[in-house]
């Protein structure tokens, strides 16, 4: 199971407490008996237990990640609903350019699994990029460095929903979802 790395340290600020971790599962729909976050040590919290697909698991890790005080997840948790034979087929087609080949295709996959740094990003467990927010970066900032254009500002705001209501609500910090570009 991955350990994700946000920041370097715990900027020196206690872990959340747990009324605003309980705070943070009911905003996304979860319950404390769903999952489970324990903290370990300094600035790492641990979780475990189900949720419903990899998009609750996504924006759970960014929701927690985004918190004062966690720099880093140790994430043990698993997804309600087993990939079918046509999630696995649909996978095939969000396989990064250039992956044609089954070896190449592996070993992609390998380099771009959660934890590890590709293109400059983690990726979550649906896929999506997860971006910490830098001081004076904007959703347009953050769309034009992983789509190459501001037009999936939007896109991502509504991704990050509801942790990021508005736009101006970013803050440095924060962590973000940039889910995979449709395919089209």
């Amino acid at each position: 199971m991955p350990i994700y790395v946000f920041r370097s340290g715990s900027d020196d600020l206690p872990l959340p407490g747990a009324a605003r971790i309980a705070a943070t599962l009911a905003q996304l729909g979860l319950s404390p008996a769903e999952v489970r976050v324990e903290p370990v040590e300094t600035g790492m919290l641990h979780l475990s237990g189900e949720v419903p697909d990899a998009e609750t698991h996504e924006k759970l890790l960014v929701a927690l990640a985004s918190l004062p005080g966690v720099a880093r997840l140790d994430d043990r948790l698993t997804e309600r609903r087993a990939a079918s034979l046509l999630d696995t087929l649909g996978a095939f087609a969000r396989l990064p350019p250039g992956a044609a080949a089954t070896d190449m295709a592996e070993e992609m996959l390998r380099e771009a699994g959660p934890g590890r740094r590709h293109a400059d990003a983690m990726l979550g467990p649906a896929g999506s990029a997860l971006h910490v927010v830098r001081p004076g970066e904007t959703l347009d900032d953050i769309a034009r460095a992983h789509d190459g254009d501001a037009t999936g500002a939007l896109r991502i705001l509504h991704a990050n929903q509801p942790m990021l209501e508005r736009a101006d609500a970013l803050r440095p910090g924060m962590v973000l979802r940039v889910p995979p570009l449709p395919r089209g």
